[in-house]
């Protein structure tokens, strides 16, 4: 990227010269080359912002929000020169702090500059934007997302606003995979996440950079730098005067632009954007901005302490909202009378937006208009999809096929991993060392390496990062597949998991899709120890947005596998080192069926117990019933799962077997604290009360980390001696209650 006047020492670049810092300037001959309509409109979109927010912050409007209000007063002139440099196209991601980048973005879609500023004022679809915006915000029906995101969730894809998200940084690796969707579709677009300073520190934040700087993707990482972390000053957090000298550490472009001025923010993004879709790879900007409010609310931050009011005035005396009018008329471009019809048009389309959301009561206070209050009976909705991805998909089971051959579980999911990147150029594999090794860690990439070698990407060690990765090009509409090498390492990626794609869809009202596969991989018994041998089902079961599947022989993971991929929800599925070697019948010449995802099976039909069981426990309990059956004379009916999130967990399988045995014993690896049994347990308690004779059973791992010792991980694990012994125990207590 070409240098423009790098200096250091100046009133808002503090530090020395910085190898790849750049600071941005915007002189007279740049003002000289915008055209007029932009620069106006720009000055307007300031005007609207301002006025927005203020509005926001009078008391009887912000009675009515529920929730905090963190306004963007003093930094409208980033996401103004920003929304100056981007088309309708590019997208963007923000964090809580948000308002302003979302009207931006939104009004330079839905009101563009024009040759008359003053039309604006009568644009139907302008209005709407503005209204739907302050009815999201307030947690109308109206607002973008229903009401259901509200301040800190806005989305609205048409404009380019990708998703608001409320956890610091949690937007940067989302962004990065928006960015990865642009690079592959060869769009010329970029993706640009906004973050504030606080942001700097937190691991989503280095993961996110590092992912878009590997694979080189058109991302611009915007720092809006408004010197506090809520009340902890910038410095005092990161030990840095200018934040962007971190883009050094991931050698990519860093720049340094005044935060207050709209056109050096345009510029400093229209360089970033010529460098990022040129090929060369993400670019870092800092802003140096300041919020004029608190946190949230309408309180100055002197009010808390945290810092003076002189600080305070000396940054309003660069306020755009008074700086820019000015600029405007000193270059001719505007006389006091326009200046005045811009600031009214701002303020009554603010005021039309309040009109249509509120009313009075009877009372003459101000209130959320009724009919615009979300009903109440649609709170559980649009949590998954409505299934209309799976309309006129034939689900098959081992019936409807007559060739078969024999194969291992790890052989079905290399051939059908393959199938998915032979039929859909979209998808592609993530993870750690999956283009190593002949086929990844565990030979799931073996035949989609050879043949689709571009699309099987070794990832850093950065589970975040590549999970985030994921989730922004599947709200693209690719189609991720993310390995976890160890199941255990989800938690590193706990944010973008849990926080973010679980509850994507539900906070967006269903607007998007989410079609994320992630695979990962329990390993316990093979002496990995207590960070590499856990078994974190229980905890994808605890964030509604997830689906679960658990296939244990190569029929099902086909089957399974290909319903995980066309759903258009997150999915994971969870695999065992004990299920890889297991072979079974497979299709011979048919890699495309589904089974149906919510389907538990019946490996073994019993009449005396029922078994629940999944992953690993299944081979294993199904081989003791045979032992039992023929030592014992015990006919046990053996339960699959399959699927493992609460909402598919397929209660009718299980409770026509409760009526037939009328006992029941849960089976599990998992640790009692980490399992699934406790809530399969009392649904069945609820649901078939009348039809037990005796209280359902559980049986599972002890509840401590699991330890490398031999003979102690065989203490703690579930064995085949204690699930035989808890088979025994339940049918004698059956047994010894009928008599």
């Amino acid at each position: 990227m070409t240098n423009h006047n790098q200096v250091s020492n100046t009133d808002f670049f503090t530090g020395n010269d910085y190898p790849n810092i750049t600071k941005i300037q915007s002189d007279s001959a740049y003002w000289e080359n915008q055209g007029a309509d932009q620069l106006v409109w720009g000055y307007f979109c300031l005007e609207l912002i301002r006025q927005f927010e203020q509005k926001l912050l009078e008391r009887d409007i912000e009675r009515i929000v529920h929730g905090p209000i963190h306004s963007s007063v003093g930094q409208e002139a980033v996401a103004v020169g920003t929304a100056m440099a981007l088309s309708s196209e590019d997208k963007i991601t923000s964090t809580h702090r948000a308002h302003h980048h979302f009207l931006a973005k939104a009004v330079a879609h839905y009101g563009p500059p024009s040759k008359d500023i003053l039309s604006l004022a009568d644009s139907e679809i302008l209005k709407e934007c503005v209204r739907r915006t302050m009815a999201e915000i307030m947690g109308l029906n109206a607002g973008w997302v229903a009401g259901r995101g509200g301040s800190m969730h806005l989305f609205d894809d048409a404009s380019g606003n990708i998703g608001t998200q409320a956890i610091v940084a949690g937007n940067v690796p989302y962004a990065s995979g928006i960015a990865f969707a642009e690079k592959f579709r060869g769009t010329g677009n970029v993706a640009l996440a906004f973050f504030g300073d606080g942001a700097v520190s937190i691991g989503p934040y280095h993961e996110g950079i590092c992912i878009s700087k590997v694979y080189q993707l058109p991302t611009i990482f915007f720092i809006e730098n408004n010197l506090y972390g809520v009340s902890t000053n910038v410095r005092e957090a990161t030990s840095l005067g200018d934040l962007a000298i971190r883009a050094a550490g991931y050698n990519i472009p860093g720049l340094i632009v005044d935060g207050m001025n709209p056109l050096a923010v345009k510029r400093a993004v229209e360089l970033a954007k010529a460098h990022a879709v040129a090929g060369n790879g993400p670019v870092m900007i800092e802003a140096k901005t300041y919020r004029y409010f608190h946190q949230s609310g309408g309180m100055p931050g002197s009010a808390f302490g945290y810092r003076t009011k002189k600080e305070e005035e000396a940054w309003a005396a660069r306020d755009p909202l008074n700086t820019a009018p000015r600029a405007l008329v000193r270059h001719g471009l505007l006389g006091q009378h326009d200046v005045d019809a811009i600031h009214k048009m701002a303020s009554d389309l603010v005021a039309d937006a309040v009109e249509f959301c509120t009313e009075m009561d009877e009372n003459e206070k101000r209130q959320a208009r009724p009919d615009l209050v979300p009903d109440p009976s649609i709170a559980s909705t649009c949590l998954w999809s409505d299934g209309y991805e799976f309309e006129g998909i034939s689900f098959r089971d081992h019936s409807h096929f007559t060739e078969t051959r024999n194969v291992k579980v790890v052989t079905a999911k290399s051939k059908v991993i393959a199938r998915w990147m032979e039929t859909d150029p979209e998808t592609f594999v993530a993870g750690e060392d999956v283009a190593n090794l002949k086929g990844g860690p565990y030979g799931a990439t073996r035949d989609a390496v050879k043949q689709f070698p571009d699309r099987v990407l070794n990832a850093p060690i950065a589970e975040g990062g590549f999970v985030g990765l994921g989730h922004g090009a599947a709200v693209s509409g690719m189609r991720p597949i993310i390995e976890i090498m160890f199941c255990d390492f989800a938690l590193i990626a706990a944010d973008e998991l849990f926080n973010q794609v679980a509850t994507c869809r539900y906070m967006y009202n269903g607007r998007v899709d989410v079609p994320l596969v992630v695979r990962s991989r329990c390993s316990a018994g093979r002496g990995y120890g207590a960070q590499h041998s856990g078994d974190t089902v229980g905890l994808f079961a605890l964030f509604p947005g997830w689906r679960i599947v658990a296939p244990t022989t190569p029929f099902d993971y086909i089957g399974l596998f290909n319903s995980a991929m066309r759903s258009l929800d997150p999915v994971l599925v969870m695999e065992h080192h004990e299920v890889d070697l297991i072979e079974g019948p497979v299709p011979v010449d048919d890699l495309d069926y589904c089974i149906p995802l919510g389907s538990a099976a019946i490996p073994r039909s019993g009449t005396d117990l029922t078994i629940v069981a999944y992953l690993s426990m299944v081979p294993r309990v199904l081989r003791i019933a045979e032992e039992l059956a023929s030592e014992e004379g015990i006919d046990i009916e053996v339960i699959d799962l399959r699927s493992l999130d609460h909402d598919s967990l397929d209660f009718d399988t299980v409770l026509s077997s409760v009526k037939k045995t009328g006992q029941v014993l849960i089976v599990e690896q998992a640790m009692e604290t980490q399992s699934l049994g406790p809530f399969i347990a009392t649904q069945i308690h609820e649901r078939a009360q009348d039809q037990l004779k005796q209280p359902v059973r559980r049986l599972h791992s002890l509840s401590v980390p699991i330890p490398v010792s031999l003979v102690q991980e065989r203490t703690v694990l579930i064995s085949d001696e204690k699930i035989r012994e808890g088979i025994l125990q339940t049918v004698k207590r059956t047994a010894s209650i009928s008599t």
